[in-house]
C-alpha cells in the first residue's frame, strides 16, 4: 500500500515534471513568437511612420509648389485683368491723349522749323554780308595796291626812269589788266623808249578798254605815222573822222609826217611855209596840249636828211621853240 503511495507520488511527480516541462517549454515558445510578433508590428509601425512622414513631405511639398503656382496664376490672371481693364478702359483716353501730344509735337515741330529757317536765313544774311565785307575789304585793299603802283610808276617816268617805271606798270596789270591809267602809262613808257610798236600794241588795248576816246586814238595814230604803218592810220581817221580836229593844227602836223615818209621835200616845204604864212610870228605852243617827247625820241633815230631837219624845224615852230621868221630863215637854208 505503502509502495503503491510511493509509486504514485513518483508517477505524479513525473508527471508533473513533465508537465511543467512542457508549460515552460511553450510558454518560451509563445514569448518567441510573441517577440517576433512585437518586432514585426515594430516594423509596420517604422514603416508606417515612415510613409507618413514621406506622404506628409509630399504633401507639403506638393501643396507649397501648388501654391507657388495658384499665386503665380493669380499674379498673371490679376495683370491680364489689369492690363484688360486699363485698355478696355482708357483706349479711347490714350489714343486722345495721343492725337493732343501729336498735334502739340506738330505745333513744336513746325514752331522748330520756322526758327531753324529764320535762324539759317540770318546766317544767309550774315555770311552775304561777311562776303560783302571781305570782298570790300580785299576790293579796298586791291584799289590802294593799284594806286599805289600807279603813283609809283608816274613818279618813275617823271624822273624818266621809264624801265622801272614798267616794272611797276606790269606787276599792277597782272590783277588789273583793263585798268586805263596803267595801260595809258605803258604806253607812254614805251613811246619815251622808241619801242613804238609795242606802244601802238598798248594803245590798241586802251582802245578796246576805252572805246571812244579819242585822245587814246589820236596818239596812236601819231605813233602808227612814225612807223609809217599808213593803212592803219587811214583805217582809224576815217573810223574817227572828228578826232583830229579837236587840236587845231593837229591834221598840219599828222600831214608833215605822212609827206616825210613818202620822201616828198616839195610836198613838206609845202606844208610848212602855208602853215607859218599864216600863224602867229612870236614864239608859242600851238598845238594845245599836245607834246612832243615821243616825236623827239622819233627824229632822233632817223637818219640825217632834208625831209628829216624840215620836220625838225616845223616841229620846233610848232612846240614853240622858234618864231615864224627863225622858222621861215631855216628852211631857206635846207
Amino acid at each position: 500500500m505503502f509502495q503503491r503511495l510511493i509509486i504514485g507520488f513518483l508517477l505524479f511527480g513525473i508527471l508533473f515534471s513533465e508537465q511543467r516541462l512542457y508549460s515552460a517549454g511553450t510558454i518560451n515558445t509563445n514569448e518567441y513568437r510573441l517577440q517576433k510578433l512585437e518586432e514585426q508590428l515594430a516594423e509596420v509601425r517604422r514603416d508606417q511612420l515612415n510613409y507618413k512622414i514621406e506622404k506628409d513631405v509630399l504633401k507639403e511639398g506638393f501643396g507649397s509648389t501648388l501654391q507657388t503656382l495658384s499665386i503665380i496664376l493669380t499674379l498673371i490672371l490679376a495683370l491680364f485683368t489689369i492690363v484688360g481693364f486699363l485698355g478696355v478702359r482708357d483706349i479711347a483716353t490714350l489714343k486722345k491723349d495721343f492725337m493732343v501730344e501729336f498735334e502739340k509735337l506738330s505745333v513744336l515741330r513746325a514752331q522748330l522749323e520756322e526758327k531753324l529757317k529764320s535762324a539759317m536765313a540770318s546766317q544767309d544774311a550774315m555770311e552775304k554780308q561777311y562776303q560783302t565785307l571781305l570782298k570790300n575789304n580785299s576790293e579796298h585793299s586791291s584799289r590802294i595796291q593799284l594806286l599805289e603802283l600807279q603813283e609809283k610808276s608816274a613818279n618813275m617816268m617823271a624822273t624818266k626812269q621809264f624801265h622801272r617805271a614798267l616794272e611797276y606798270i606790269n606787276i599792277g596789270l597782272k590783277n588789273h589788266s583793263n585798268d586805263l591809267v596803267l595801260l595809258l602809262q605803258k604806253a607812254g613808257c614805251l613811246s619815251r623808249l622808241g619801242d613804238f610798236d609795242s606802244a601802238i600794241s598798248a594803245y590798241n588795248d586802251l582802245m578796246i578798254a576805252d572805246p571812244n576816246n579819242e585822245d587814246i586814238v589820236i596818239n596812236n595814230m601819231e605813233l602808227l605815222l612814225f612807223q609809217n604803218r599808213m593803212d592803219e592810220y587811214h583805217k582809224l581817221s576815217a573810223r574817227f573822222p572828228k578826232a583830229i580836229s579837236q587840236i587845231k593844227d593837229l591834221n598840219v602836223y599828222f600831214s608833215a609826217l605822212e609827206s616825210y615818209h613818202k620822201g616828198d621835200i616839195t610836198n613838206l616845204r609845202s606844208i610848212i611855209t602855208s602853215y607859218l604864212s599864216t600863224a602867229k610870228p612870236e614864239k608859242c605852243v600851238r598845238l594845245d596840249k599836245w607834246g612832243f617827247s615821243e616825236y623827239l625820241v622819233f627824229i632822233n633815230g632817223r637818219p640825217d636828211s632834208k625831209q628829216k631837219r624840215l620836220l625838225s624845224i616845223f616841229a620846233g615852230c610848232l612846240n614853240g621853240n622858234m618864231t615864224v621868221s627863225e622858222a621861215s630863215a631855216a628852211i631857206d637854208t635846207v
